[in-house]
């Protein structure tokens, strides 16, 4: 599956790409060309600030149809960013120029996943082999950090073993911390739809001292699927708990699995403090940012 040259080559633009939802802890995208052939397991590379910094595998390939016809096709993809971005010489430039134009957008504006004609991949042939590498698609980006996490939090030698339970229990969103949280939220959460509610942290981990990871006012319940878009900031809310979403979102993804228009319970004044640094710092900042500020009380 790691070989380079037996995939077909997909780019995205993540500073324009549109039409975008998390599904399964991956991106999903719309293809600009809906005639043309992927398939699970082709290379995709994605752009930012005009130089690649992520690349990864089509994990899955699906189509949406609308009055009986065909109005879409999508992919989803386990994209790992690098760290240092390379740049795409001109040739290679103009073959996404052509390519984009033939598929009726522009480069580098492309909103949609393009994908590259066989006849000009032999073009990114070393280019993807680079920056491809050795990526493995066994497991979600996610995940991935979750283990390093744990294994990080079980290793410490500052902490005793209580805490480290207490602290990995916080981290998978389990124990006492999980029952606080339900207890607090189940029965003020006002949906017709039905939802698979789990606790959910406004400040990332990586961004908290150990008291924010067990304070239960960084939690929120959150249905799964909403609970993916909000930790990678594809939406957020305000301090009266009122829903908001970054355009790039695909409405459609909301329908039938997410309910577009679910609204927190009222939130105390610590959480308001989480929520705020949230919309500041994760809200729209998916595209590959450069990483979080400390929350640091919610400075």
């Amino acid at each position: 599956m790691n070989n380079t040259t037996e995939n077909n080559l997909l780019f995205i633009n993540m500073d324009t790409v549109t039409n975008v939802w998390i599904w399964r802890e991956q991106l999903t995208a719309r293809l600009a060309d809906m005639r043309a052939s992927v398939k699970v397991g082709d290379i995709v590379i994605a752009l930012h600030n005009g130089s690649a910094m992520a690349a990864g595998r089509i994990t899955a390939r699906g189509t949406a149809e609308s009055n009986g016809y065909l109005s879409r096709v999508w992919v989803r993809m386990n994209l790992r960013q690098k760290h240092t971005p390379i740049s795409l010489s001109e040739k290679q430039k103009a073959v996404l120029k052509a390519t984009a134009h033939q598929s009726g957008c522009s480069y580098p504006g492309f909103e949609s996943a393009l994908v590259i004609p066989l006849a000009d991949a032999a073009n990114f042939r070393k280019f993807s082999a680079q920056i491809y590498g050795e990526e493995s698609q066994a497991s979600s980006p996610k995940k991935g950090k979750r283990n390093q996490q744990l294994l990080f939090t079980m290793r410490r030698t500052d902490i005793n073993d209580a805490a480290k339970v207490c602290l990995c229990n916080a981290l998978l969103a389990r124990g006492d911390l999980a029952d606080a949280i339900y207890h607090r939220d189940q029965g003020r959460i006002d949906t017709d739809h039905e939802l698979d509610l789990v606790p959910t942290r406004i400040v990332p981990w990586e961004c908290c001292t150990d008291f924010e990871r067990t304070d239960p006012n960084n939690y929120i319940l959150l249905d799964v699927q909403l609970a993916d878009h909000f930790e990678v900031g594809l939406i957020s809310f305000y301090k009266n708990g009122n829903q908001i979403q970054d355009p790039a979102m695909d409405e459609d993804a909301f329908d039938p699995w997410v309910d577009r228009y679910f609204t927190l319970p009222k939130l105390n004044k610590d959480q308001k403090k989480y929520m705020d640094w949230h919309r500041a710092n994760i809200f729209k900042q998916w595209r590959f940012s450069k990483g979080q500020p400390l929350y640091v009380q919610g400075e």
